[in-house]
């Protein structure tokens, strides 16, 4: 049996979760699958996989082994498109992941100009505020905020988000406005469900620099949602108060609404570019994170 196959048919069998649906994605039978991982184990000595009726976790071995190979793997391709060429070639299926709004907003329309630079890319754009494995879910390039927390992926930084509190002129005018973080337990508030935060919102004194200075505020809010689109639509129908990165309000909105609490610094998140830690970066990769990094440029958007 040839060694190198049954090692990536193990790694898609840790990546899928499962037999039945690795047989799916290789197009081969599950007993196919189950005896290339069974002769593997036999030829290593050491078991790779704990496996119940309900789901398959790795051995400790096992994901010594696992962490090895996937980068090894995807070292090996990349070398062989790199003697081949076709490294060189902007060109491809290029599978993106973004986050709703700000997909919407700042990067479709500037996406023509990407493709006529590089008509040779197929681009498929998913646009999910959901966490994102680039491994099991298959993207190239996914754009997510927050801190770089996953050592098998490389990032480039596109901005630092920077969030406000905001609510109509018209919801003021009724309820009267907030001037400090705890006022906010007699107001509606519009929550991002998405949140890391469960039902709170972070204030700062914008005159202070110490972390320590942050004041949690919990909330009871009105209204939930997973879309920042759809709270931003509430917010202007005068049905509360929420948090949203300026650049989705100001300056379109600016007539109608008021910025809250300006004595505090909301917060701030960087948003990055993340794709997988390879020692070989396809073109059609980096010519799309280099697109991106232009595109984010503070110098070109304002985003606060």
């Amino acid at each position: 049996m040839d060694k190198l196959d049954a090692i990536r048919t193990f790694i898609k069998v840790q990546e899928t979760g499962s037999f039945s649906a690795t047989a799916e994605a290789l197009r081969v039978s599950q007993s196919s699958v189950s005896k290339k991982v069974q002769w593997l184990e036999q030829s290593l000595s050491f078991q790779l996989l704990h496996r119940t009726s309900r789901s398959l976790n790795l051995t400790d071995q096992g994901k010594q082994y696992f962490d090895f190979w996937l980068t090894k793997l995807a070292e090996i391709d990349e070398a062989e498109s790199h003697i081949t060429q076709h490294q060189a070639q902007v060109s491809g299926l290029l599978r993106v992941s973004v986050p709703v709004t700000l997909g919407h907003q700042l990067l479709t329309p500037e996406l023509p100009g990407f493709l006529a630079r590089y008509p040779d890319v197929q681009l498929e754009m998913s646009l999910n505020d959901q966490y994102v494995d680039l491994h099991r879910d298959d993207f190239d390039v996914v754009i997510r905020g927050g801190k770089l927390q996953d050592s098998m992926l490389k990032g480039r930084l596109l901005m630092t988000n920077e969030a406000g509190y905001f609510a109509s002129s018209r919801y003021l005018d009724k309820y009267g406005e907030p001037l400090q973080p705890e006022d906010l337990s007699a107001h509606k508030c519009l929550y991002y469900s998405l949140s890391r935060q469960a039902s709170r919102w972070s204030f700062q004194n914008a005159a202070a620099s110490d972390k320590s200075s942050i004041q949690h505020q919990a909330i009871q809010p009105s209204f939930i949602s997973n879309n920042a689109d759809v709270l931003l639509n509430m917010m202007l129908a005068d049905q509360g108060i929420t948090l949203l990165p300026k650049w989705m309000v100001l300056p379109e909105y600016e007539d109608q609404v008021q910025v809250l609490f300006k004595d505090y610094q909301p917060a701030q998140w960087p948003v990055y570019a993340l794709y997988k830690n390879t020692a070989f970066v396809p073109a059609k990769i980096r010519c799309f994170v280099d697109f991106l990094c232009e595109l984010f440029d503070p110098d070109r958007l304002s985003l606060k």
